[in-house]
């Protein structure tokens, strides 16, 4: 999966929930060099749709969700 950046577009989570993006914030001191590229973790945050959560996403350095704050 990768990082959901665009607040224009509607996405679909695992669950079919539609929700759009409400920001992205680069977690600090999460340097780290993988393949001679430099990596961070992000989070980012969502609201869904039908009823207005709002939820943060953590992104690990391999762009891949590590934990979902409701």
């Amino acid at each position: 999966m990768t990082i959901p950046t665009n607040p224009n577009i509607v996405y679909k989570s695992p669950k079919n929930r539609d929700y759009r993006v409400a920001g992205i914030e680069k977690i600090p001191k999460t340097d780290k060099w993988i393949n001679r590229t430099l990596k961070n973790k992000w989070m980012v945050s969502i609201v869904f749709l039908d009823n207005n959560e709002h939820s943060k996403l953590i992104f690990d350095h391999n762009d891949k969700i590590e934990k979902i704050k409701l």
